[in-house]
């Protein structure tokens, strides 16, 4: 399984890619700074047998991670793809928004915890 990371936030993404490979989850996680990257990455390897965990915030500029799931509807890619939702929204209308994807596997909150690493690598088995 790819996993690709979408943040806004050099930092977090640096972070969570470091984690990412630190736990053996990816050598080499795909970084993307908003959804139209990825939803447009996506797109252009739909013809392949990938799949792909893909950590999303949800507050980005140009699409953000309501979008992009929106859009995942759209396209119908869901099955190749789980989403963890990493976020700083402890709001739990955000939490039961996200209960409506069945793409979404886990919402999680911002900065990523041990705990949150163990959710991680239960997802990826």
């Amino acid at each position: 399984m790819n996993v690709l990371i979408v943040d806004d936030d050099l930092i977090t993404l640096k972070l969570h890619q470091l984690r990412v490979i630190n736990m053996g989850l990816s050598r080499q996680p795909q970084l993307f700074y908003n959804g139209r990257e990825v939803l447009d990455f996506l797109l252009a390897a739909q013809e392949t047998d990938e799949s792909y965990l893909i950590l999303l915030d949800l507050n980005m500029p140009l699409m953000n991670g309501w979008q992009f799931l929106e859009a995942l509807q759209q396209y119908d890619l869901r099955s190749v793809i789980r989403v963890v939702i990493i976020t700083s929204s402890v709001d739990p209308a955000d939490q039961q928004r996200a209960a409506n994807y069945p793409q979404v596997a886990a919402y999680l909150e911002k900065p990523l915890s041990r705990k949150g690493l163990e959710i991680l690598a239960s997802i990826f088995e």
